[in-house]
């Protein structure tokens, strides 16, 4: 336990991209008005003001753990961290200090609803920088109705842009939220042109606390966005395969085998296709149980449940989820 000297600084200088591609300068020079939408998010939508402290899981090397703890300075909100993410740490930690606030990754939550981790003197998880599955969610509302969960959705170059409140995912369970405050977004095709509601694009945000301030930017994410103005992320641009001449989406296989009672995790990636150019692949965790399932017990399933396209060749079982150092999950080594 260390106490910070309070100073005030203008310039903070980040790398993007380190933990999926490669890094890239997202320096910005700090406009308190440019942000003021911020104050309305921490102070109306997250409940920064009665929270007594935080524990930030994810590394401060990056941007999402970074942007946390300059929150919670920002409150003068006690700060928990670890040097890396260890579960079994992790529990003793928010027991010794009754942590009522997590930021965290998918990942990380993942691994405590894994873990049966005692949360009880949680009330709050703020989730980011991965998207949510919706399993996920559900399973670790199951376990822990008494824990509001928010999903923050942004980049370093564009900072918080999108958020999920804890009714905006009791709605739509695979939504990444919509738009805050002081946010403009847009959905164009790789031409550059707009494309109708509920197709999928690149998506697009404006906003005055980015890198350049009132900019349109993107970060290479596909998304949808329906009627009520809720966002559904389709994967990274360069995810996105060609199979047999149609457009896949690794996260569209993902989604559908977690509706499987038997997977508890799922990782689809691409994959050389002699006949079809590109194919899926995946790697799926099982449940604990006693019930045995194959390769083929799956297939099986697949083939009643998802058009061909989104068949996987192969599927490979894993005991573990493998993660960086951020505790998003390793991208596979292609085949």
């Amino acid at each position: 336990t260390f106490v910070l000297k309070a100073s005030w600084f203008n310039l903070i200088g980040v790398c993007s991209s380190g933990s999926t591609g490669i890094p890239k300068i997202a320096s910005r020079k700090s406009k308190p008005w440019q942000a003021l939408p911020l104050l309305n998010l921490m102070f109306r939508q997250l409940p920064f003001l009665r929270l007594k402290q935080i524990f930030v899981m994810t590394p401060i090397c990056h941007a999402a753990g970074l942007t946390a703890t300059l929150m919670a300075f920002s409150f003068a909100k006690p700060v928990i961290l670890q040097s890396r993410f260890d579960i079994e740490n992790a529990k003793q930690l928010i027991q010794r200090h009754g942590i009522a606030c997590l930021n965290l990754v998918p990942t990380l939550l993942f691994k405590l609803l894994q873990s049966n981790a005692n949360l009880s003197t949680v009330s709050t998880i703020i989730s980011g920088s991965a998207p949510l599955n919706p399993r996920l969610y559900q399973d670790f509302q199951q376990a822990y109705p008494h824990i509001q969960l928010y999903n923050l959705y942004g980049s370093s170059e564009t900072g918080i842009n999108i958020l999920a409140t804890p009714q905006d995912l009791q709605q739509q369970p695979q939504s990444i939220g919509k738009a805050i405050r002081g946010v403009k977004t847009k959905i164009l095709n790789v031409q550059g042109h707009p494309v109708k509601m509920g197709e999928i694009g690149i998506l697009w945000t404006r906003c005055g606390w980015s890198i350049r301030p009132n900019q349109w930017m993107q970060c290479g994410d596909l998304a949808t966005q329906d009627e009520q103005g809720y966002f559904y992320l389709k994967g990274r641009q360069d995810d996105m395969l060609i199979c047999g001449g149609i457009n896949v989406y690794p996260v569209d296989l993902e989604n559908l085998l977690l509706m499987h009672p038997a997977i508890h995790f799922a990782q689809a990636y691409a994959v050389a296709d002699e006949e079809r150019g590109q194919c899926l692949s995946v790697n799926v965790l099982l449940h604990q149980s006693d019930l045995p399932i194959s390769q083929a017990d799956i297939q099986a399933w697949l083939q009643q449940h998802a058009p061909r396209y989104l068949r996987p060749k192969h599927i490979h079982f894993i005991t573990d989820i493998a993660t960086d150092s951020i505790g998003k999950p390793c991208r596979p080594n292609p085949e």
